[in-house]
C-alpha cells in the first residue's frame, strides 16, 4: 500500500522472502520512487496485505494474519515505533480488504457488528 505521510511517501509491503514473511516499510520523496531500503520488519512472521488510514496524528495499519485469518491492528506515528492494538473482529466469513473513510453522519447510520 502506498500512502502519503507529510512530504514523503511510504510503501507498506509484504516481505515474502524466506524466512522473513512479514511486513516492512520503505520511503520515497515521490510516489514513483526511487525507494530507500526497507526498514526492519514491524510485524512477526505470517502477516500480509497491509492497509492503512490516518486518524489524527496516528497511522492505523491493519494486516491479515496468514495462519489464523485474523486481522491485526498496529498503530504508529513515525513508522519507527509501533503499538500492537490487538485483533479486529469481523463477522464469520468476512475479512478486511480495504479501509474507507466516511463522514460521521454516514458512519452513524450503519449497523453495528455485535460479536
Amino acid at each position: 500500500m502506498l500512502i502519503k505521510d507529510g512530504a514523503r511517501f511510504a510503501l507498506l509491503h509484504n516481505d515474502n522472502s524466506t524466512p522473513m514473511l512479514n511486513l516492512r516499510v520503505a520511503f520515497s520523496d515521490t510516489p514513483l520512487g526511487p525507494w530507500g531500503s526497507s526498514r526492519d520488519a514491524y510485524t512477526a512472521k505470517f502477516y500480509e496485505n497491509p492497509v492503512a488510514i490516518q486518524l489524527g496524528g496516528e497511522w492505523w495499519i491493519y494486516a491479515a494474519k496468514t495462519a489464523s485469518r485474523a486481522t491485526a491492528l498496529q498503530k504508529t506515528r513515525d513508522f519507527w515505533t509501533y503499538t500492537d492494538a490487538g485483533t479486529v473482529r469481523f463477522p464469520v466469513g468476512l475479512r478486511m480488504a480495504a479501509v474507507l473513510e466516511v463522514p460521521g453522519s454516514i458512519a452513524n447510520r450503519l449497523p453495528r457488528y455485535q460479536p
